[in-house]
């Protein structure tokens, strides 16, 4: 469907968007931000299930590696403060 408001740009019909719509509430913030920050915006920009599946398990990775270096970050502390149990 053709945009009336930019000339040459199409846009999705009222289904498919929707349908979009409904896959960035599944995917969650974190997922869509970290998904917007590795596209290339200077050409079209592509979006589908199987590519956020791939930015969700990225994002878990490294969500769970954060969280092993801060726990062990916050053991080296303690143990260089002498107040390791």
């Amino acid at each position: 469907m053709l945009d009336a408001r930019s000339p040459g740009k199409v846009r999705p019909n009222s289904r498919q968007w929707n349908r979009s719509v409904e896959d960035r509430q599944e995917a969650g913030g974190e997922i869509i931000r970290l998904w917007v920050a590795s596209v290339d915006f200077q050409e079209d920009v592509t979006v589908s299930e199987d590519l956020m599946k791939q930015v969700a398990e990225n994002y878990r990775k490294v969500r769970n590696t954060f969280k092993y270096l801060l726990s062990n970050l916050r053991t080296s502390i303690c143990a260089a403060r002498g107040e390791l149990r």
